[in-house]
């Protein structure tokens, strides 16, 4: 579910960066990517930490599925790189835009950024790290039925005879 949530935002920020005139980041997702080399600018999803809580309102509508149980509070780390202070920002503030044009503000919160100091950015650039917790929810789901054993009726005189 995390990822389809990364896919779809990032889907919904190139068409906001297209629109307005801006470069593509490349992206990555998980702690392994955070090693690709890719030229700035780029974003890494690195989900973290989280926690769940029982059901409440989720929904962009604030309505609750009957089949909504559980809230899971994800944080993913959106790893920005940028070759510049500025431009890292200002590709943080089109990703801010995004989830709030697509999502509203019920299924995801802002948590806080980080600035990676210089040399640890190396020549990947900027980095600026931006902790966003979704609020995803755990639904029931229908399993399928088990099947009883089957059941063979021996007859009990083969019983005896084996004995």
């Amino acid at each position: 579910m995390i990822k389809e949530v990364t896919d779809f935002v990032e889907g919904k920020l190139l068409e906001t960066l297209d629109d307005a005139g801006v470069e593509r980041p490349s992206f990555g997702f998980g702690a392994r990517a955070l090693s690709d080399a890719d030229a700035p600018p780029r974003i890494t999803w690195v989900p973290v930490r989280g926690n769940h809580d029982k059901a409440r309102a989720a929904a962009a509508d604030q309505k609750q599925t009957p089949k909504h149980i559980w809230t899971r509070h994800v944080v993913i780390e959106a790893h920005i790189w940028a070759d510049c202070e500025t431009t890292a920002e200002v590709l943080m503030g089109h990703l801010v835009a995004t989830l709030q044009q697509n999502l509203g503000s019920a299924p995801y919160s802002m948590v806080g950024e980080e600035w990676a100091a210089s040399d640890t950015a190396g020549s990947a650039g900027i980095k600026l790290v931006v902790g966003i917790q979704f609020h995803l929810p755990l639904v029931t789901e229908t399993l399928p039925l088990v099947k009883p054993p089957m059941t063979v009726a021996i007859p009990s005189a083969t019983i005896e005879e084996a004995a």
